[in-house]
């Protein structure tokens, strides 16, 4: 038998080779371990929007606006009336174009502090309606990631009659 060198390095490869893979073989199948199934994503925890209490503020500051056009409106008022009495009795205090134009005024500011006072104020309730019905959606939305119930929410309008009375009782739950 005739063994050259590449001849003996094939065999010892082929033997090397032949060693390893039995080892592998003997303690069974080399496959990989099941990767563990993904945890269930834990939803975070329901929050109050900002938006209602952004709603109140704009509500409630329209609201102020509109009480600073009515203190405007009543200073304008008192100076055309005392502009009026003081031209009445004495004739030189201002004109009765400048009192027209104050009384002018007055209204307009009288009007626009109508509008935006009870424009502000249906904005802000607004939003309280909203803060109230959010925290409620809140509340549901932590309790059913927990599993527990959560009671509905209610209102309820009751009309009020009586001797020399009227009216409506409004009750909720949020």
């Amino acid at each position: 038998m005739n063994l050259t060198h590449k001849s003996l390095v094939s065999v010892a490869t082929a033997s090397a080779l032949f060693v390893v893979s039995s080892m592998a073989h003997a303690d069974g199948p080399t496959t990989p371990a099941p990767a563990p199934a993904p945890a269930e994503p834990v939803a975070a925890p329901a929050k109050r929007s900002p938006l209602p209490i952004v709603t109140m503020a704009v509500g409630g500051t329209t609201a102020l606006v509109g009480l600073c056009f009515y203190s405007l409106a009543s200073t304008n008022k008192t100076q055309a009336n005392f502009a009026q009495d003081f031209n009445q009795s004495y004739g030189s205090y201002g004109t009765t174009l400048e009192t027209k134009e104050l009384r002018e005024k007055s209204e307009s500011e009288t009007r626009t502090g109508t509008v935006l006072l009870a424009g502000g104020a249906v904005v802000a309730i607004g939003g309280l309606v909203w803060f109230f019905f959010d925290g409620q959606r809140v509340r549901s939305a932590n309790a059913d990631a927990k599993g527990k119930a959560t009671a509905a929410t209610t209102l309820r309008l009751t009309p009020a009659v009586g001797p020399g009375s009227t009216g409506a009782y409004l009750q909720g739950t949020f």
